[in-house]
């Protein structure tokens, strides 16, 4: 029983590594924006220079985008599930770590090309995350996309 428990508590502490590992490591900037916009653009055909008049980006970026990567923590290298949910009509952004079933909600908003996220859970924090027009889907950073669902 005592190797159950210290089992169990390497697993807790590693989890935990991880999740801190990966919440640090894309928390690139903070902001004191203003989340409270409203503003909402319908239009299927939303441009580039659009991104810049509309706050939750083009329409296409609305909806569930995901990607599954690798990480290398103390050479132990660890495989994690990140899935995003962006909703555009209210400005609310999810970031789920699915293989830790970690939720983290917060507003967005898109300022030259990048989603800037902001989630309570990690003191307020702002995480950016670049959009790559041309492709279609979202730097997670170090060379990941996430891709939609």
């Amino acid at each position: 029983m005592n190797n159950s428990f210290s089992k169990d508590l390497r697993y807790s502490v590693y989890s935990m590594v991880v999740i801190v590992t990966i919440v640090f490591y894309t928390a690139c900037s903070s902001s004191n924006g203003d989340y409270s916009s409203n503003s909402y653009n319908s239009d299927e055909n939303v441009t580039s220079s659009a991104i810049e008049t509309n706050s939750y980006g083009p329409e296409w970026l609305n909806g569930t985008w995901s990607g599954r990567f690798s990480m290398d923590i103390l050479g132990n290298v660890s495989y994690f599930t990140v899935r995003l949910e962006i909703n555009q009509k209210t400005g609310k952004i999810r970031s789920i770590d699915v293989d830790n079933n970690q939720v983290d909600e917060g507003t967005y908003y898109v300022e030259d090309g990048v989603i800037r996220a902001r989630y309570p859970i990690a003191g307020g924090t702002t995480i950016t995350y670049d959009i790559d027009e041309q492709n279609r889907r979202i730097d997670y950073g170090d060379g990941h996309y996430l891709r939609k669902q």
